[in-house]
């Protein structure tokens, strides 16, 4: 976060305040919801952060917007090589369950865990 400008850093900083007062004053989809709207915010700001990217993608499942979610993952190879488990599980939510088999084959053994 040192690189961004002192804007920036001020934006990411009140989004990081906004995730956790949500976190404090909500719960549930509601809760989620609001954290998938901050995180997105701080994921443009700090595009190659894996908290943010990591924030992004956990309230997107936990608010339920699977469709969204993957083209999420889609966004980046990357992503899909970091979050196999959690694309599968999308793709599990979506139906598409040979897929999801497919993908939680492909996780070598000592990923499991």
């Amino acid at each position: 976060m040192n690189d961004l400008s002192s804007e920036n850093r001020e934006k990411a900083k009140s989004l990081w305040d906004k995730i956790a007062q949500a976190k404090q004053e909500h719960s549930g989809l509601n809760m989620h919801k609001m954290i998938c709207e901050a995180s997105k915010e701080l994921h443009q700001i700090l595009p190659a952060d894996p908290a943010a990217v990591q924030m992004v993608l956990v309230s997107l499942i936990k608010s339920r917007q699977f469709d969204e979610a993957i083209k999420f993952l889609g966004s980046s190879a990357d992503y899909k090589k970091v979050h196999k488990f959690e694309h599968a599980y999308i793709l599990h939510r979506l139906g598409r369950n040979k897929e999801a088999l497919d993908k939680l084959k492909s996780i070598p053994a000592n990923d499991r865990s």
